[in-house]
């Protein structure tokens, strides 16, 4: 598939803001055949970002203002039945039909003089708990979207939603720590590199934390460097790398479960964009990958999920006093800071999270809470 490639190295690009998210949205409409796509958050109790290809332009606001309350597509396939994550769908799955499509205004009104009367929308639970639709759009005439296209929809939608994870919990930490490395090891995410002979060099704290907790012994060492033994898992993804530093396929996400609890998330990141900083260089020879406990999640507290989530330490601290029931006076006294503070604070935690009210934020804080309880 044209693109494909190109599309999945925009997107990471993008996340560590190596490029703009319009033109990653663009390279992988343009990778999936399609002539528009939308990333929408599809729950309102969660933030999520907004995202759309640019050559969609002006309609997106002239969608938001007139049109969104009259897109029924997800709303109704939700209803029946025929939209959950993980799977993809167009019109005929959901049961919107040719005639159902010809007496919609907005089909009409504003899909058709876009070229966008078509769509396959995949539905995706990110790890920050928001659901998102991915939605790919073209034109009637082209008839709808067959089984290659909704399968290469579903497999960049994949890379999107860890794109957009990752975003602003990159951005908090860089700005926090000064640089990649060090920003992670905040976070709980290990750094490392991987070079064309497959040995593996850890860059911070986290990153050997993990791999001893997760592999112990069964690790060989020499010259610095580090590999695990006996786990086909993370040999076949250390190949993989080896693979696209020679010029290979992008390498996928792995999940490596050494049991007990012990699952580990690897990706490889894009290094052209990134500066790690704390004294590290990535040569052309290597790759960067990140490392991260997947079962820290169970443990990790409402405040520590809304700083992942894009908030700083302060900001969180405000965030889950006022979303657990305090107004900003009872926050601000908890907190030892002045209401004037909390109420600054608060503003632009409505921002980051997309929110315009404290009873959203409720919301949002009840379902962190909540989904902590389901993980545990």
């Amino acid at each position: 598939m044209d693109g494909f490639d190109e599309a999945i190295e925009a997107i990471y690009s993008a996340a560590f803001g190596g490029g703009p998210w319009g033109g990653a949205i663009d390279s992988l409409c343009g990778a999936v055949g399609a002539n528009g796509l939308i990333v929408n958050p599809v729950r309102l109790d969660r933030p999520g970002m907004l995202l759309f290809s640019e050559n969609l332009g002006s309609a997106i606001g002239d969608y938001e203002r007139d049109w969104r309350h009259r897109d029924r597509r997800i709303r109704v396939g939700l209803q029946n039945g025929a939209v959950i994550a993980g799977r993809i769908v167009t019109e005929r799955e959901i049961g919107i039909t040719a005639a159902d499509r010809t007496r919609d205004a907005f089909y009409q009104e504003f899909l058709r003089p876009l070229d966008m009367e078509c769509f396959a929308a995949y539905l995706y639970q990110g790890v920050d708990g928001q659901m998102y639709s991915i939605s790919a759009q073209r034109e009637f005439g082209r008839g709808e979207f067959e089984e290659v296209d909704r399968t290469n929809i579903a497999r960049l939608g994949r890379h999107l939603v860890r794109a957009l994870d990752l975003a602003p919990r990159v951005a908090s930490a860089v700005a926090h720590t000064g640089s990649l490395v060090t920003g992670f090891d905040a976070l709980g995410h290990g750094l490392m590199t991987v070079d064309r002979q497959g040995r593996i060099e850890p860059l911070n704290g986290s990153a050997e934390q993990l791999m001893l907790r997760c592999f112990g012994r069964d690790r060989r060492i020499g010259h610095g460097r580090l590999r695990p033994l006996g786990d086909p898992a993370f040999e076949t993804f250390v190949e993989t790398v080896r693979s696209r530093l020679l010029g290979g396929r992008p390498v996928e996400p792995a999940v490596i479960d050494r049991g007990e609890g012990k699952r580990i998330l690897l990706q490889m990141l894009p290094a052209a964009p990134i500066d790690p900083g704390g004294g590290t260089s990535i040569g052309a020879a290597s790759a960067l990958i990140s490392i991260y406990d997947l079962g820290s999640l169970r443990s990790a507290s409402v405040r520590d999920l809304l700083f992942r989530g894009g908030l700083t330490v302060g900001e969180a601290r405000v965030a889950e006093a006022i979303g657990s029931g305090n107004s900003p006076r009872e926050a601000a006294a908890d907190l030892g800071l002045t209401e004037a503070t909390v109420r600054h604070v608060l503003k632009t935690v409505f921002g980051k999270l997309g929110l315009r009210r404290q009873s959203e934020l409720a919301v949002l804080v009840s379902g962190l809470k909540a989904a902590r309880l389901d993980r545990s």
